[in-house]
């Protein structure tokens, strides 16, 4: 149950409070998100370090509840004659007020907030041991998701052509012809390192792009030169799934990147004893 907060729950409703809303506080829970499914669950992370990331979250989550509430209360109280809450910078922060009941978008991001929050207390205060789980569970899971796992990076790469995803069509042709080739199954993980922590970029930038910021028309035009793009509910069907794909990848390999490191090490040493 532990290993399930920490490896599933924990990291997805951070990323369920960095989607929510384009912002800035949206904005640092999918990157803590990224950052905690990267160090998680990393061979010979510390446990102190593990603490204080898990802290930092603790009290972030913590500020950013007090801070929404108190901005529902200066609405509140204030209503239409507080011009603020209108502003250019509250909506870039992530403060948001109840415009409906139908939608409460602002409870919403208070029940995430608090369950992130609940879930970082929770494993803080769960033991080294419990935390040092054995690695053989959910092993059926981890095997579809290293088979499924090539083909979401292909996805990636000729679901939206650009100059974004050309890495990831460019690995993906690389790696079917050194199956082919060698009929080793790893091949089609050629690069993977790389790759992981350049879906993450991709992320970001993708995200940034979609903050309420006028971007300078020059900068907007060569962002969307090299592949970044506004998500609306207009927006193409092929840019929608080329986000998703991107975001899936790296969920995806965060999760089975032990499982490459073992059998790449397996790989290295029975072609070391071949060679002797």
């Amino acid at each position: 149950m532990g290993r399930i907060l920490s490896g599933f729950i924990f990291p997805t409703l951070l990323l369920a409070a960095g989607l929510l809303n384009w912002s800035l506080i949206s904005f640092i829970n999918l990157v803590i998100s990224l950052v905690f499914r990267f160090v998680y669950p990393k061979r010979g992370f510390q446990f102190r370090g593990r603490c204080l990331f898990l802290w930092s979250v603790f009290t972030f989550t913590v500020l950013v509840v007090i801070l929404q509430l108190f901005f529902l209360a200066l609405c509140t109280m204030l209503d239409s004659r507080w011009s603020i809450q209108e502003a250019y910078w509250i909506r870039l922060i992530g403060l948001m007020r109840i415009d409906s009941w139908r939608s409460p978008t602002a409870i919403y991001f208070l029940v995430i907030e608090i369950s992130v929050g609940a879930s970082a207390f929770i494993e803080i205060n769960r033991s080294r041991m419990s935390f040092l789980e054995c690695e053989n569970s959910c092993y059926r899971l981890r095997l579809a998701l290293c088979l499924l796992l090539p083909a979401v990076q292909l996805a990636s790469g000729i679901s939206n052509p650009s100059w974004l995803s050309l890495p990831f069509c460019i690995c993906s042709s690389i790696g079917l012809v050194d199956w082919s080739l060698t009929s080793n199954f790893l091949g089609l993980f050629r690069w993977w390192r790389p790759l992981w922590a350049y879906s993450s970029i991709v992320t970001c930038l993708l995200y940034i792009y979609q903050l309420p910021i006028q971007f300078p028309q020059s900068l907007g035009f060569v962002a969307e030169s090299f592949g970044l793009y506004k998500v609306s509910m207009v927006s193409d069907f092929q840019e929608i799934c080329s986000s998703i794909f991107i975001l899936t990848f790296y969920y995806m390999l965060s999760c089975v990147r032990h499982d490459l490191e073992d059998m790449q090490f397996v790989m290295s040493m029975t072609e070391g004893s071949f060679t002797e």
